[in-house]
């Protein structure tokens, strides 16, 4: 093999005309001191390059949260993510804050459904186990089967969708674990954080599980134990590799 020894390549005919180098057969293109060695083949859409550290680089998805959806909504009744659960991911994250009940005395509550939100899986399925503490440091426990899961188990002050506090409201990290496999239970965990004034707040730490493997669970609805409230929430697929 011969080497090219130029100061400038310039494509010699046409207008806006890309400049192609490529390897013979199965050949790569190096280029570098490093010698890094390109793919022959694009990757999929979205797809990063990455190397083994000795020159050899490949096309992977990316790294990190994909975003998926995103509810930004007002005096609504729930959160739904219809359909959100697919093959591409294993694990999905949520991430909510700015959730404003407009009822007293409520809960945000987590249930789950295996046709796309056409029915949403109720009675003493869920398990919940939470740990959390307040703002004067009074620990807070609860574990139950129940009808959702419990993400934030708190008493929200409010009154006609007006909160007394412009602080108030619940924030949320939740991670759902392979929800399609039907091997082993529906399971999650989350972290949330509550303020009901400037004086009172908490957070909580949980984990729960639907007592079934029967069902590949495809969608996640949030929503309060009573009433409507303002959700944003966004969510992201955990990319596998």
């Amino acid at each position: 093999m011969s080497d090219l020894k130029v100061d400038g390549i310039i494509a010699s005919t046409g207008t806006n005309t890309n400049l192609t180098l490529q390897g013979k057969g199965t050949g790569k293109v190096d280029i570098g001191d490093g010698a890094l060695s390109f793919p022959d083949a694009d990757g999929s859409a979205g797809s990063v390059i990455k190397t083994d550290g000795s020159g050899a680089l490949s096309f992977i998805p990316a790294g990190g949260l994909i975003p998926l959806a995103q509810i930004d909504s007002t005096s609504q009744a729930s959160a739904d993510f219809d359909d959100i659960f697919t093959t591409t991911y294993d694990q999905y994250k949520f991430i909510g804050y700015n959730i404003g009940p407009e009822t007293n005395d409520t809960d945000l509550y987590v249930r789950v459904s295996s046709d796309s939100g056409s029915t949403w899986q109720s009675g003493s399925t869920y398990s919940n186990a939470c740990h959390g503490m307040t703002g004067n440091g009074t620990r807070i426990k609860y574990t139950s089967s129940d009808s959702a899961f419990i993400m934030s188990w708190l008493t929200i002050g409010a009154g006609n969708g007006v909160f007394s506090d412009a602080k108030a409201g619940v924030g949320f990290d939740l991670t759902v674990y392979d929800p399609l496999n039907t091997t082993y239970s529906f399971q999650l965990t989350w972290l949330s954080t509550y303020m009901i004034a400037s004086t009172t707040h908490g957070i909580m730490a949980g984990s729960g599980r639907y007592d079934s493997a029967a069902n590949a669970w495809d969608s996640i609805q949030f929503i309060m134990s009573a009433g409507d409230a303002d959700f944003v929430i966004k969510a992201y697929g955990i990319v596998n590799s």
